[in-house]
């Protein structure tokens, strides 16, 4: 299901930045925004938060939890934060119950190893 909400997220994302050129011009040529338009983009809109919500903001929240990992930390000191838009860590961390992991220290050491494997072979 977080796959579909992925989806949805990054299609309307995409919609709203053809939609906003789109707005700016009908307001350049015609000094005014049509309903159907202005309908049309408060859809997506509303689309795009929903999907917000539903995929974004609990992969943002792993993140945070990771992020007060000391490990973790000395791996975004080293190698910065562009690995989170590669596809095959985000699959981890999404599919990850970051929370329960980070309660035991062997599952951690686990996770960890996982993670630096993929970083590996990805190259992220």
């Amino acid at each position: 299901m977080t796959s579909l909400y992925k989806w949805l997220f990054h299609i309307s994302l995409f919609s709203l930045v053809l939609l906003s050129f789109d707005l700016i011009r009908s307001l350049l040529e015609e000094g005014s925004i049509s309903i159907s338009l202005f309908i049309l983009y408060g859809s997506i809109l509303i689309l795009f938060l929903i999907t917000l919500n539903k995929y974004w903001l609990p992969f943002n929240r792993k993140t945070k939890l990771l992020r007060q990992q000391p490990w973790f930390q000395d791996f975004l000191q080293k190698n910065g934060t562009l690995f989170i838009f590669n596809l095959a860590v985000q699959k981890l961390i999404e599919q990850t119950n970051i929370e329960e992991i980070l309660k035991d220290q062997q599952k951690t050491q686990e996770f960890q190893t996982k993670f630096q494997q993929i970083i590996d072979k990805e190259g992220a």
